[in-house]
This record gives structure tokens, sequence and C-alpha cells, in this order.
């Protein structure tokens, strides 16, 4: 497919060849093929040309209502070490708009093993734009806010103590901890206010 792209197509060819690798990439996904989701999401982003845009599945998939996401959850929490590190490289391969979806995945994840797993990633997504998980820090299970105060924190350049200032008041003392760990290596200046 990479050398088809390669070749001098016309525009309602490579559209054709767009749209069948996009259907490619949903198929993979619901049968949790994770390897081949990544293969062809890079070969997407690699040759599509700016027509495809990982953002359109990923909000697709980040919905409450999707069946796909809470497949994928049971299938991860179900997984061996290296089936979750070929997820890790699949969303890797959407790229930063998949630390949403990511986000979704963690906050349904039943197990310590998975969501640990993929707050790594997040954290590779979100890397100089921490704001992204902005919303996340607002969830009201406390649970997930800690998670997003873990990745917002462990981003490059470290926490945005900005993002963090409505959290110094959250009922759960444990939300309140992880913001103090993440706050920890900034200079005082920046983290005591």
């Amino acid at each position: 497919l990479r050398s088809t792209f390669a070749a001098d197509l016309r525009a309602d060819d490579r559209a054709d060849l767009t749209a069948l690798l996009g259907r490619m990439l949903h198929e993979s996904v619901g049968e949790a093929r994770w390897s081949d989701a990544r293969e062809t999401a890079e070969c997407l982003v690699e040759s599509a040309d700016g027509a495809w845009d990982p953002s359109t599945l990923v909000d697709e998939l980040a919905r409450p209502e999707s069946f796909v996401t809470a497949a994928v959850v049971r299938h991860l929490d179900a997984s061996t070490v290296a089936e979750l590190g070929e997820f890790t490289a699949f969303v890797r391969a959407l790229g930063a708009p998949a630390a949403h979806w990511l986000m979704c995945i963690i906050a349904l994840a039943g197990h310590q093993r998975t969501r640990r797993t993929l707050l790594r990633s997040g954290t590779d997504l979100c890397e100089g734009k921490p704001e992204r998980l902005a919303s996340w820090l607002a969830d009201a299970r406390w649970y997930v806010v800690r998670n997003a105060v873990i990745v917002v924190g462990s981003t490059e350049g470290g926490a945005a103590p900005e993002l963090f200032r409505p959290l110094v008041g959250h009922p759960e003392p444990r939300v309140r901890e992880a913001v103090v760990a993440a706050l920890a290596p900034l200079p005082p200046d920046k983290a005591r206010p």
C-alpha cells in the first residue's frame, strides 16, 4: 500500500485508497489487532498527504457510548504486558489527538497494571502541551483526576501549576497528594503559589 501511495495516483484513487485504509484501521481496532492497527495508522499518516486525520477516529472512539472502546478496555484488562505494549505503540502512531481517547480508556480500565502502562503513553502524547488533559482534571471521579494529574505532572518541562490550582482544595486526599508530587520537581517560586 505504501508503494501504491508513492505511485502517481489520481486524486480519486488516492481518496479511495485512504478510505480503504480507514476501514482496515477500524476493523483492526475492533478486533484488537494492535500491530495491524499501528501499521495502518502509520501508513495513513505517512502516505495520505493530509487526507486522513486521526482526530476523526479518536473523537468517535472517545464518545462515552462507544461500544468499541468498551470492548478495547475489556481486552486490555485481560492482556499480557506484551499486548499492552502493542496497544501503546498503536496509540503513539495516532499521535497527540489520541491523548483524550487514552484517558477515556484509563478511566474505564479495571486493572491497575493496565492503567499504569497506559499512563506512561499519555505522558508521551502530551509532551509540551499538558493543557490537552485540562478537562480530565475536572472529572467527577477522583481516581480519574489523580491519573490526569500524574500524566500532566510527568510531561516534559514539568507540571503546569496553573492547571492544578483548582485541585488544591480537592476533597480526595490522594488527588491533593498527587498534585504535591507533581509540583515537587518545579522551582519553589513556581510551585509554591
